[in-house]
């Protein structure tokens, strides 16, 4: 099965926690106008034409899953040939939880663990560390004082077209059951907005080994979006609404509607598998 860089699972914390992230993500993370705060599993997911067919799958997979609490309590650095980047990292005692998870999916979708060369570890990306003491400082103040904690009881199902952000497509519990109806955030039929204009430093990434499963995150929008966290009308999934999704910026060539080579090439969160096994 093709994999996609158009769809990923993701644990999404809820909107209410969104704040304090995105105060540090609108002005450090390239990826800001596109991705929500998110953990994500299997990046790329399967092409965003298979993901009815992978739904029972899916279903399957999580259905012998139990919720679990997690909680951002420390702050860590991944590398890649473009630098480093600032994660939000859950405490010690998710972990096993997050391995299930993540193994459970990667047995189910293997092919979207291909190049994945080291043991997965959850996080949640700030932005890059092109000026570290910097983003530390955000990054250790917006997980001061915890509070950065919510059980988890699923996972969503992120999907986008093109140059627009990620719409939350789908929500799969735990032990069975699917659809809008047990989405505990209510996201399920929107797509996500930034909250500002994003401020984060983009460069335009270089061509990328794709072959080698390794490349770089791709430019993030740099127009001003709406206000709205999350607006209605994103390609839901089949319990969500659907209709158009809209616009929130895009990428270096929004306004055509074209992508360069670098850009189709490379996409957030593709790091260097032989570093870092989360790819996203």
């Amino acid at each position: 099965m093709a994999t996609s860089v158009l769809t990923a699972i993701a644990v999404i914390p809820p909107p209410a926690l969104w704040p304090r992230l995105q105060a540090v993500r609108s002005v450090h993370d390239p990826a800001y106008g596109r991705w929500p705060p998110h953990l994500n599993l299997l990046f790329p997911f399967v092409a965003p034409s298979a993901l009815s067919a992978s739904t029972d799958t899916l279903k399957s997979a999580l259905a012998p899953l139990s919720p679990f609490t997690v909680s951002l309590t420390g702050v860590g650095q991944f590398a890649t040939r473009r630098g480093g980047y600032v994660y939000a990292k859950p405490s010690s005692a998710s972990d096993a939880p997050f391995a299930a998870l993540y193994a459970a999916l990667a047995a189910a979708f293997p092919e979207c663990t291909k190049g994945h060369r080291s043991a997965f570890q959850a996080h949640l990306t700030l932005g890059r560390a092109e000026e570290t003491a910097a983003i530390d400082a955000a990054a250790a103040d917006a997980v001061a004082g915890g509070g950065l904690a919510w059980p988890v009881e699923g996972v969503y199902v992120l999907r986008r077209t093109e140059n627009e952000p990620y719409a939350f497509d789908d929500y799969v519990p735990f032990g069975g059951g699917r659809g809008a109806l047990w989405d505990p955030f209510g996201l399920v039929g929107t797509t996500y907005t930034a909250t500002a204009k994003a401020k984060a430093r983009v460069t335009e990434p270089a061509m990328a080994d794709w072959s080698a499963g390794v490349a770089d995150w791709s430019a993030a929008p740099s127009t001003s979006v709406p206000r709205s966290a999350v607006q209605r009308g994103g390609r839901g999934g089949r319990g969500g609404r659907r209709g158009g999704s809209a616009r929130s910026g895009g990428g270096s060539n929004s306004r055509s509607g074209r992508r360069s080579k670098a850009e189709e090439l490379s996409e957030h969160h593709l790091v260097e598998s032989s570093r870092y096994d989360s790819p996203f």
